[in-house]
């Protein structure tokens, strides 16, 4: 999916997760270092950054079954 050019965004995926998991995903995308991401946000501009924040790294969201 990333080879394709798959890439989180507000509009596919983080706005429509709880804001702990996007917090999460930051953690997994760029490690633990990244504990003080700004959880304080409203969540829309949290995903804003959040998307700019993860763009390159290669992370995606786990995959559910229907």
């Amino acid at each position: 999916m990333v080879e394709a050019g798959c890439e989180p965004t507000d509009d596919t995926c983080l706005n429509r997760v709880p804001k702990a998991r996007i917090v999460e995903a930051v953690r997994e995308a760029k490690g633990e270092g990244t504990a003080l991401f700004p959880d304080h946000l409203k969540k829309g501009e949290m995903a804003t950054k959040t998307e700019r924040f993860l763009k390159g790294s290669g992370w995606l969201p786990e995959l559910h079954p229907l």
